[in-house]
């Protein structure tokens, strides 16, 4: 028996593999973009601190614009993976590949991911100076 399921385990490790490491391309790609985002709104950023914005407030405009990649990625994903999801039924086991259930699961997985990514970024806006803002422009 072991040696007939060692073709599946070894399917399901890389794939796995291979999963864990798009993931982790994910998070950093998001992080990059992320703090890429912050250093160009430097000004704006430093600007609605002078003009007293909040730090809660600072971080979730930080948050959000990760959730709104998140989303949008998120959805072309949804909409890819059911299209093709015919191609691997074959690989799977006990379980439909139009599972809701997988789709929720991936798209919860991802969301932390986005939320980790950006808690970096939010944390460095948080520290931008008005002063410094401003005459760096």
């Amino acid at each position: 028996m072991n040696d007939q399921l060692r073709r599946e385990r070894m399917l399901i490790t890389v794939s796995s593999s291979f999963g864990a490491v798009a993931l982790a391309l994910v998070g950093v790609g998001l992080f990059g973009l992320l703090m890429r985002s912050v250093a160009e709104r430097t000004r704006e950023i430093g600007i609605r601190v002078a003009l007293g914005g909040a730090p809660g407030t600072i971080f979730r405009l930080v948050v959000l614009d990760a959730l709104k990649h998140i989303a949008f990625g998120s959805a072309a994903g949804i909409a890819i993976a059911y299209g093709i999801s015919h191609l691997i039924g074959a690989l799977l086991f006990r379980i439909s590949p139009v599972n809701p259930l997988a789709y929720l699961l991936a798209a919860a997985v991802l969301l932390a991911v986005a939320i980790c990514a950006a808690a970096i970024p939010g944390r460095r806006a948080l520290a931008i100076s008005p002063i410094e803002a401003l005459r760096s422009h």
